[in-house]
This record gives C-alpha cells, structure tokens and sequence, in this order.
C-alpha cells in the first residue's frame, strides 16, 4: 500500500472541505480528484471491477478517518454515502478517553459501533481482498438489489447479455473472457470515456448476469 497516496488524498479532502458542504457524490468527488490540481487517481482508476473497489476503498477510508477528525473536533458530521457525502453543521467535540490517545485506538474508539467505519479505516481489508472476491461482493450487491435470489438466468436474458458484452453465444465461456470483453466494453460506455450512464449501466448489467450464469455451470 502506498501510504504516501493515502496521505495526499487525506489532504486533497481537506481542502475540498467547501464542496463537502455542499454535499457530492462519490462519482463526483472522484472524477475532481483525478483533475490537477489534485491528479491522484489515473484513467484506470475505475477501469474494472477490482481498480474500483480499490479506488473506492481508498476514498472512503480517508473520508471515515476526516469523519473522525471533525467529530472530535465539533467541526461537524460527515455523512458518508456513495450518492452524496456531506458535511453537516458543527456539533460539540468528542474527547478521547486518556487510555486511547493512540491514533489506531482513537480510530477505533471513535467509529464506536459503526461496522462500515470499522471496516474502512482497517486497510488490511483492501490488501487482503482480490478480484474473485469483488466479483463476488459486486454479485452479491445485484442480488440485494434485486430484492430476491437470483435463478439461472434464462437463455433470452443470457444471448441479450452476450450482445451487450459482444461475444459469441456458441462460444464456451469463461472467467477470463468474460472479464476481458467486459473491461473492454465498460471502457468504450463509461461517462469518463465519453459515453453514458445509462449504456454502463447496461453492460455492468450483463456482467453480472453472464457471472451469475458461469458460476451456476
């Protein structure tokens, strides 16, 4: 992990303070800091599912640890969200308890019983998570937002998915290719790359189902 990238980041949403006031979205705040004068995210920071998760980690783990910051201080509450972050009024400082001045036990102190703070503010939950394991967090998100399990997908829903994602459908599927045409189709339809919302979405769409129907063969 590179500690000196976490520590720019904290110090680019500090100065971003103002925006985060106003409230942004995750999407958002991340496409400024990729912009000078910040520059700290490259073009492949959103390429694939595993660069993503570890974009997002990165960002939500700095922003976990200002939330600390500004709630010890009374400086306000930062509301931490993928579709809108915002840093609400000042509210009374948060003293830490003598026996916690360590700056990893103040963290855990402060995160009190917040699982997600937990979870962010420990890197070792980005270092020890691959790209199988985002695949099956990604999978597993499709499948709350379904609100129900996911069957087999059936045979209309999987050619449709295929076209999306531009492969063969009497071709013999694999991870590989699968994750390969995935990537390259996300890249020609994602907003950064000049397309749309709506077409990203389409093509995560029918990564999931064509995942959903290779880990089932």
């Amino acid at each position: 992990m590179n500690t000196s990238l976490v520590t720019l980041l904290e110090d680019s949403l500090l100065l971003l303070k103002p925006t985060l006031t106003l409230g942004i979205s995750e999407f958002d705040l991340i496409a400024l800091l990729k912009r000078p004068p910040y520059s700290l995210f490259d073009e492949d920071a959103l390429r694939d599912p595993l660069m993503l998760f570890q974009t997002h980690f990165l960002v939500f783990h700095a922003l976990y640890k200002l939330q600390i910051k500004w709630r010890e201080s009374g400086e306000g509450r930062l509301d931490i969200h993928t579709t809108k972050i915002l840093l609400r009024g000042d509210i009374q400082p948060q003293n830490i308890p003598p026996q916690n001045k360590d700056a990893t036990q103040a963290q855990t102190h402060l995160a009190g019983l917040d699982p997600l703070a937990s979870y962010y503010l420990n890197l070792d939950n980005l270092k020890g998570t691959s790209e199988a394991d985002v695949a099956a967090l990604l999978d597993d998100f499709w499948r709350q937002m379904a609100g129900q399990k996911l069957g087999v997908p059936n045979t209309k829903d999987r050619d449709k998915a295929c076209d999306v994602l531009k492969l063969d459908k009497q071709d013999i599927l694999t991870l590989n290719s699968l994750k390969a045409h995935y990537r390259k189709a996300l890249l020609k339809v994602h907003p950064d790359r000049g397309g749309n919302v709506e077409e990203a979405q389409q093509v995560i769409q029918a990564y999931r189902v064509l995942l959903s129907s290779l880990k089932r063969v």
